[in-house]
């Protein structure tokens, strides 16, 4: 028997909390991180964790970061960028935009490794901070998680990564670098992240493939045949063994092929029913960002109405 009075351990996680809270340093703000995977609960108290999403809150995160950047090992940073939730947030409703980027950290917690850092870096974003990654391992990464979102869940979302190589700033600039590749990445529409350093953008570790080449035109009989061949290659694509998104992009090379256009791109509708582009392939004015416009209204036309659209003639869509 002992005379000592009972410990409240949840007391002692607190006044630790708070202790390395006041402490500030880098090891102090390591240990807060891990202490939050142990005690959630505690963690979300003290505004380590995120109480909605079960990741690291916005301002926590940035300190983690600069507690990496303090080291000399160098670490990476991939952002995940819900497409969806700024729209939502105006048209549903803070608590609906939520959901969304909560189904996106739903995704992304199991997946993390012991030695990954999982925070918010701003509304509708998630960032996945690599400690001692180097630049082509965060490529890597970032290209794997990428590849498994878009292939499990068709939330709409993007990602880009971003590197402490050259970096010429703090842990904001970090996250900045990262959310402007992700930002690219959903403008090019290709099934890669892009990655920014404050260098500049970085080449992906392996080259896409290059589109398929147009058929030549023939007799009918030829050109019957070469369509009939450009299809059965399309749905081989399609229904083979490989991640969607890439079969997406193969899939748009061989409709380019087929229909002689220079530009396609493929929308889905998500599950609260809003559509949103999965890959978008090819050049010309439909290509950049101001042909997106003439393409998002098409697209809500051929959504209300039910039925195959055209527009603009024989040069138009």
């Amino acid at each position: 028997m002992s005379d000592r009075p009972a410990v409240d351990p949840r007391r002692d996680v607190k006044s630790l909390c708070a202790e390395l809270l006041a402490a500030g340093g880098a090891p102090e703000v390591r240990m807060l991180a891990v202490l939050a995977r142990v005690f959630p609960v505690q963690a979300s108290q003290r505004g380590i964790l995120d109480p909605k999403l079960g990741v690291y809150s916005e301002g926590f995160f940035l300190r983690l970061i600069e507690s990496e950047l303090s080291g000399t090992a160098e670490a990476g940073l991939i952002v995940f960028r819900s497409e969806r939730v700024e729209e939502l947030r105006r048209k549903k409703g803070e608590e609906m935009a939520e959901q969304v980027l909560g189904l996106l950290a739903e995704f992304l917690r199991p997946r993390q490794a012991a030695t990954e850092w999982l925070g918010r870096v701003g509304p509708d974003s998630l960032g996945l901070l690599l400690p001692q990654a180097g630049l082509l391992t965060a490529q890597e990464r970032a290209r794997g998680l990428y590849e498994a979102l878009r292939h499990s869940t068709r939330l709409p979302t993007s990602a880009g990564v971003s590197h402490t190589m050259g970096l010429c700033g703090g842990a904001c600039e970090l996250v900045r670098l990262a959310r402007e590749a992700a930002r690219v990445t959903r403008d090019s529409g290709g099934p890669h992240p892009h990655a920014l350093t404050s260098r500049g953008p970085v080449a992906p570790p392996v080259a896409t493939a290059a589109p398929a080449a147009a058929a030549p035109a023939g007799p009918s009989l030829a050109a019957r045949y070469q369509r009939l061949v450009l299809l059965n290659r399309m749905s081989l694509e399609l229904f083979a063994d490989k991640p969607f998104s890439e079969a997406l992009l193969q899939a748009c090379s061989t409709i380019l092929a087929l229909t002689q256009a220079k530009y396609a791109a493929v929308h889905f509708c998500d599950e609260f029913g809003q559509p949103f582009c999965a890959v978008r392939h090819g050049e010309g004015p439909a290509a950049r960002t101001q042909g997106h416009a003439e393409e998002a209204r098409l697209v809500a036309r051929v959504l209300a109405e039910r039925r195959i659209l055209s527009a603009g003639g024989s040069r138009g869509w």
